[in-house]
């Protein structure tokens, strides 16, 4: 089997499993397929709209930097390959196609359009979910559009990725 046959097979099977800074927030990452989003029934019924958005957002900016090292680190196991930061300055197409994705927006929604995920890059990213989805205090039904506005983002992420190698 080559290595990429072996790594592809190996990624299909990935979960990447990511905490928000206190705890409350779980993203899954099921090999860049689908994005789970659970939230502690708990901290649900206790945090303000404004919290459990700062909390989702944090789980999803430390989500996007597990999923990379977890990437890296199994595309190392299987190439024997190091793969490390990126050197600027040696290969100006490729600098030119990183600075583009730096500047990449993206979004994605759930069906309804309650939530929303955006980004810039990868960085700077944004949740918007409606007041009144959230005070329904419907925490499975937030729960999966959560989900899918996140699995609707990184579908934007790799369309807009393949827009920048063509």
């Amino acid at each position: 089997m080559s290595d990429t046959n072996e790594f592809r097979e190996r990624w299909d099977e990935t979960v990447v499993v990511t905490e928000s800074p206190n705890g409350s927030v779980i993203v899954q990452n099921r090999a860049d397929q689908v994005i789970e989003v659970r939230i502690d029934d708990g901290y649900f019924n206790r945090a303000s709209l404004d919290q459990l958005r700062t909390q989702v957002t944090a789980a999803l900016r430390l989500a996007v930097a597990d999923r990379f090292r977890a990437y890296r680190s199994m595309l190392r196991d299987v190439s024997g390959l190091p793969f490390g930061q990126a050197e600027r300055g040696r290969r100006p197409h490729a600098d030119e196609k990183r600075r583009k994705s730096e500047e990449l927006h993206i979004e994605g929604s759930s069906a309804d359009g309650t939530v929303t995920v955006s980004a810039i890059g990868l960085q700077h990213i944004t949740v918007s979910m409606d007041g009144g989805l959230w005070a329904s205090g419907d925490r499975h039904t937030l729960e999966s559009n959560l989900g899918a506005a996140c699995t609707s983002a990184v579908q934007a992420q790799f369309a807009g990725m393949k827009e920048l190698t063509h």
